[in-house]
């Protein structure tokens, strides 16, 4: 998918609280979390973590630095 904006710009965006902006930076980094989620997947499995808990925190922890960047 082509973004049209840069990440400069979707981040003015979200700083005034739209949500698209944030949808296109979930969006376009989603890759990340989920390349982080099959690092830690033997590790989840293991420790019996459900993987849905384990996306769930990694999204909330992407949310959380978006807020705070």
């Amino acid at each position: 998918m082509k973004y049209e904006i840069d990440d400069q710009e979707t981040i003015m965006l979200i700083r005034e609280n739209n949500v698209e902006a944030k949808d296109i930076i979930f969006e376009k980094y989603k890759y990340i979390i989920d390349i982080l989620i099959n690092k830690y997947k033997r590790s989840a499995y293991v420790l019996k973590i459900d993987q849905n808990d384990l996306y769930q925190e990694a999204m909330l922890g992407f949310a959380d630095a978006i807020n705070t960047y």
